[in-house]
């Protein structure tokens, strides 16, 4: 299945019900505010899921990252469900708090200060993603922060502006503790995401990468391996490249190297993956993220030693494929 599913599921289950199904589908974008499709909530078991429900206002993203999905599934283009949609959805969801899972929330600005404004008077909680570009816009933060955010996941990625520049990310590392101050100056929470193995990495500037999100204030850290998913410009380059070095889709994981980087072996890059995650997760620098702060402690300590669990995880998979390949 190819594209968006919001068509194709449907044809799929039909097919499948009559036992014939098609090899492929491919999935058309369809006008996203048209078809206001509300998942059927009430399907799901309650006990295999977290209990905030999950929405999304807009699709796609109209910035240009090399590595990025989401470009390359959207063609660089953005679409929002109709804000009144939107509202009405969150209303019948009864919840204080709400996740919102748009991906890039802040690309059109003016339908995202129209729809901050929108929440406000629903007096709800929320996490969700954002750029760091929007310190550069003081009323949408604003609008931000009054409308209930509390948490935000955030892709700073490196402190490489070499690798920045080869991924077409358009971040300042400069600005990266200025914009993680801006947040928790009105108490919200920033996870921030980095990944390895960019061109311009060395295993040095890896594993300085602690003490580096330590000085700029991330509460909570999360790591992946620069992953080259087909039909992004980052796969397309490197297989011209000829430096994919795995098309088994099981790989693409973002805890495996599956291609070749420039400045060490794809094992030490998965490696250099398990030192600064752990190195991260010791009980010291929890401590120093999620008890000390002024705020969100209790949460913030949760979902630190979550993630210290999780790092447990990866890195018993790893070593596990290690001694197979021996």
């Amino acid at each position: 299945m190819t594209g968006p599913a919001d068509r194709i599921w449907r044809e799929f289950i039909e097919d499948f019900v009559n036992a014939t199904p098609k090899r492929r589908y491919d999935g058309e974008h369809c006008d996203i505010g048209a078809a206001n499709i509300i998942p059927k909530r009430e399907l799901m078991q309650k006990s295999k899921y977290i209990g905030v429900p999950t929405v999304i206002a807009n699709f796609g993203c109209t910035n240009r990252c090399e590595f990025c999905v989401i470009n390359s599934f959207w063609g660089g283009k953005y679409t929002a469900r109709k804000m009144e949609d939107v509202i009405k959805e969150i209303q019948e969801l009864k919840s204080k708090y709400i996740l919102f899972l748009d991906p890039s929330p802040t690309s059109n600005r003016s339908y995202a200060k129209e729809f901050y404004k929108a929440l406000i008077p629903l007096n709800i909680k929320w996490a969700g993603l954002c750029t760091t570009d929007i310190y550069e816009d003081n009323e949408l933060f604003d609008l931000m922060i009054k409308s209930g955010c509390i948490g935000i996941l955030m892709g700073f990625e490196t402190f490489s502006e070499e690798s920045l520049m080869e991924s077409h990310k358009k971040n300042t590392v400069r600005k990266y503790k200025a914009v993680v101050d801006k947040f928790h100056e009105r108490g919200v929470t920033i996870l921030g995401t980095f990944m390895l193995g960019f061109d311009g990495d060395t295993k040095e500037s890896i594993l300085k990468m602690p003490d580096y999100i330590e000085e700029i204030g991330v509460d909570i850290p999360r790591f992946a391996i620069l992953t080259p998913y087909p039909n992004t410009p980052t796969y397309a380059r490197l297989a011209a490249e000829g430096r994919i070095t795995s098309e088994n889709w099981n790989d693409y994981d973002s805890i495996h190297a599956t291609f070749s980087p420039k400045n060490f072996t794809r094992r030490e890059l998965e490696e250099m993956l398990v030192s600064v995650s752990n190195d991260c997760y010791t009980v010291r620098r929890i401590w120093r993220r999620a008890v000390k702060n002024r705020y969100g402690g209790f949460i913030k300590l949760g979902v630190n030693l979550g993630f210290r669990i999780y790092n447990k995880k990866v890195e018993k998979t790893l070593r596990k494929d290690w001694s197979r390949s021996k």
